[in-house]
């Protein structure tokens, strides 16, 4: 780590987009609170696929120029990128009441992002909540991106218990919660990953694990009641002859011609799509904290690396070889 003043903290920072060499590990400002915000001194951030696709611009078709407009035209107008994390309020803006100074919490800041550095500055009233004493700050910092992920398409899915439903892209951070909290509901579970990943995937309650690496499971005569696909990957119609009458397609990856168009192929193949960005809730984080306390939901951490390590991750997720979690530490010093 770079030695820095007391107004500087280390951060990976990303000023243009591109590959993975883009990210740097560089000196930026320790940022100040304002009314109703705290400063997490972050312990622990989690390097997700929606980084690594923010880094790249490397959004679903269609969504481009909106994405340049929301983020930066050449580079993340928020250089510091990473939105899940855990770690202790530092500091208290004005204003500020839920939380007080040396709280431990853990949480998920949107596209707000700026999770990749010591300090983070973020609303008291965001997807937030109290960090449980016996989860690791590691394990807490990869809860959130998958799980809420993973809850707010069940939810609006309304996964039964004994529902036939399969994961497509069932290896990665929302696949893994994906597979354990619709294990959880009582559904039967049938993921789809390679082949290595089977006895991860069998541990976390699936009842089968198709490798897509030797078959084209949507070719296969099964049916279900829910499909959700997390990579999005395959065309129309074999969604449609793979799901029950009434059955659900959750698209986790669509593009926007697949948005804009839901509505109207859910009535005609009767069929309920649904898709869009998944809603961040405070309930929903400081549920998956309880659950993983509790034994009933596994952060699936693949290794945890340190700041300046964060580009080979982003390396790994652009060429799919990330399982899980991956969860980088600041192991900043007492000064």
């Amino acid at each position: 780590m770079k030695h820095r003043t007391r107004e500087t903290m280390n951060a990976v920072t990303c000023r243009r987009y591109g590959p993975p060499e883009v990210l740097h590990l560089t000196e930026a400002p320790i940022p100040t609170p304002g009314k109703g915000e705290i400063r997490v001194r972050v312990r622990a951030v989690a390097i997700t696929s929606a980084d690594a696709r923010i880094r790249g611009m490397n959004l679903p078709r269609g969504f481009g120029i909106l994405g340049r407009l929301i983020f930066g035209v050449t580079g993340p107008r928020q250089p510091i990128l990473g939105a899940a994390f855990a770690g202790t309020i530092e500091q208290a803006g004005p204003n500020t009441r839920k939380y007080r100074v040396g709280d431990d919490v853990f949480g998920i800041n949107g596209v707000r992002m700026g999770a990749y550095a010591e300090y983070l500055c973020l609303s008291e009233n965001a997807a937030l909540a109290p960090k449980p004493h016996a989860l690791s700050f590691e394990a807490a910092a990869a809860l959130p991106f998958g799980g809420t992920t993973a809850l707010d398409y069940w939810r609006r899915a309304s996964v039964k218990a004994g529902e036939k439903v399969l994961i497509i892209g069932a290896a990665g951070s929302v696949g893994t919660a994906m597979v354990q909290l619709a294990r959880l509901a009582g559904a039967r579970v049938t993921a789809v990953c390679s082949g290595n990943n089977a006895t991860l995937m069998q541990s976390l309650g699936a009842e089968r694990v198709i490798d897509y690496t030797r078959e084209d499971v949507l070719r296969r005569q099964d049916r279900y009641d829910i499909i959700a696909d997390v990579v999005g990957r395959a065309p129309w119609a074999p969604y449609m002859n793979a799901l029950n009458p009434g059955g659900r397609l959750l698209l986790l990856s669509a593009d926007l011609p697949a948005l804009l168009l839901a509505p109207w192929r859910s009535y005609r193949n009767k069929r309920n799509i649904i898709t869009g960005p998944a809603t961040e809730r405070a309930e929903d984080i400081d549920a998956l904290g309880r659950l993983a306390v509790e034994g009933a939901l596994d952060p699936v951490l693949e290794r945890v690396v340190m700041l300046d390590q964060i580009p080979g991750v982003h390396h790994d997720i652009d060429t799919r070889h990330k399982r899980g979690n991956v969860v980088a530490v600041t192991a900043r010093k007492e000064r």
